[in-house]
């Protein structure tokens, strides 16, 4: 059981609020982590950030977010960056140092119609996903 900043307990243990934590979108989970401090730190776990879509957010989506990311994702499974990164939103060094960081135990990686995809990326999926099963680059111009 935790305590409200108040001091007031509540009644959730924070295995509960992570397993609900778990079904939300990366919006949400950013909104949770501004509730307070408690919520920031279970915001902040790792364990949230198996499986990564930025799909939704393709339109905003900036070399930036990939940097904030890279603290969060010890765990990361599963990453669709599809669309992200037209008009240079996202330059290339930073996808290449995200992987290399982050995706050791990456298994499905999906890039499609990604500008940034370059031989510096594929290179580094090669050499830092070992056990990628998954990948598509769709409309991409090798």
């Amino acid at each position: 059981m935790g305590t409200f900043p108040n001091g007031i307990p509540y009644p959730y243990k924070d295995e509960t609020i992570l397993t609900i934590m778990r079904y939300l979108d990366m919006q949400s989970l950013n909104r949770c982590a501004q509730v307070n401090r408690h919520f920031n730190r279970l915001a902040l776990d790792s364990i949230l950030y198996r499986c990564i879509d930025l799909r939704p957010y393709w339109h905003c989506v900036r070399s930036q977010v990939l940097s904030i990311l890279a603290t969060r994702c010890k765990f990361l499974q599963k990453l669709d960056l599809s669309w992200c990164g037209s008009h240079c939103m996202i330059q290339s060094h930073y996808v290449t140092k995200f992987l290399k960081q982050n995706c050791s135990e990456l298994t499905h990686l999906r890039m499609n119609c990604c500008e940034f995809v370059d031989n510096s990326v594929l290179i580094s999926i090669v050499d830092s996903c070992a056990y990628l099963q998954e990948h598509t680059d769709k409309a991409f111009m090798y």
